[in-house]
């Protein structure tokens, strides 16, 4: 259980800054997003798959609670590490469709609260 714990804190900081980055800096996010070459594409889609993969392999708890989140997640990860390395032009789509100003600002919202979730149950039941 404690291992859940340092998942849930090392989650928990990762969507919470990253995302709260996205919503301050939301001009600069979008006009580095529209110059992402093939390259960049590729290199996020190997450390997607790294991080799934390591996750998965070394913590699989599929429950109705927060640590069934964690595998979600990390399962979550590896199938976008998949996609960005195996589907042609995925990234490309699914960005146009989060950069949407409505989208964008649900997205970064849903991140942000998942992430202060996941640093409480750390923190508070941890």
């Amino acid at each position: 259980m404690l291992f859940s714990f340092a998942l849930a804190r090392i989650w928990g900081i990762v969507l919470f800054l990253i995302c709260f980055s996205l919503l301050l800096n939301h001009k600069r996010f979008i006009a580095t997003i529209k110059k992402v070459d093939t390259v960049s594409v590729y290199i996020i889609g190997l450390n997607l798959l790294v991080i799934g993969s390591i996750q998965v392999v070394g913590y699989e708890h599929w429950t109705f609670d927060w640590t069934g989140l964690l595998t979600l997640l990390g399962w979550l990860t590896l199938l976008k590490g998949l996609a960005f390395l195996f589907i042609p032009g995925y990234s490309e789509k699914v960005l146009k469709f989060v950069l949407k100003e409505n989208w964008y600002s649900a997205a970064v919202s849903i991140g942000m609260l998942l992430g202060i979730y996941l640093l409480s149950l750390s923190y508070i039941v941890g």
